[in-house]
């Protein structure tokens, strides 16, 4: 649940910082949305990470039937994704955090001290309201973006040492870790042998113990 609403945070954060940045710089479009890549990405390891999530799961189908259509048998999802997830969230965080610092210092520099200088260009005159608006705007979604990542982070890597604790391993059973050894429970004859009949002796193990004499033939 934790990771879910860090997706869609996630997701309300870049539409925000898309609109924000887009109507401060319109002539950076292709530009900014490049740049959102990272996120986009994050979005959709998070998509195939709740696969199964009634909200997120037609999302997961729509993808496999377009464009990630030849990943069904390399990215199964679901739990195998966690890791995955942690590393972009991690990585993304960063990136973003480097990619943004400029225009969220200035924009800060130009809404708290009115004597900075302006020396971006915008689409509107700084410090007026339409400005403010959408600086906003931007500083939200970077703050909700950066908020979201470091948790979907945070979770990821639980979840991924979690599992890893669960997880068994098959060849437990066969390394004499079972009360009779061999991979064996009572009532269990060894691999590749038969099971004994009611009146079938038992053959003697270990060291001073003799076959019993054989019975000659009757009649």
């Amino acid at each position: 649940k934790r990771i879910k609403a860090c997706l869609i945070t996630l997701l309300l954060a870049l539409v925000l910082k898309l609109a924000g940045q887009i109507l401060l710089r319109p002539w950076l479009a292709l530009n900014i949305v490049i740049d959102s890549l990272d996120a986009i990405l994050v979005a959709v390891v998070g998509v195939f990470l709740l696969k199964d999530d009634p909200l997120f799961g037609p999302v997961h189908a729509c993808l496999m039937r377009t464009c990630c259509s030849g990943c069904e048998g390399q990215c199964p999802g679901g739990v195998s994704c966690l890791c995955t997830w942690f590393a972009v969230c991690l990585i993304t965080a960063l990136t973003d955090l480097l990619g943004d610092v400029e225009t969220v210092y200035t924009g800060f520099r130009l809404i708290f001290d009115p004597s900075f200088p302006d020396k971006l260009q915008w689409n509107f005159p700084s410090r007026t309201t339409p400005w403010f608006v959408c600086m906003g705007v931007f500083m939200a979604g970077v703050l909700l973006a950066l908020l979201a990542q470091i948790l979907g982070a945070w979770q990821g890597m639980k979840g991924f040492v979690e599992s890893q604790a669960l997880m068994v391993d098959p060849l437990d059973d066969l390394e004499g870790g079972l009360p009779y050894g061999g991979g064996m429970t009572q009532g269990q004859h060894p691999y590749g042998g038969q099971p004994r009949t009611a009146g079938e002796p038992s053959m003697p193990t270990g060291p001073g113990h003799q076959l019993p004499p054989s019975q000659p033939p009757q009649g």
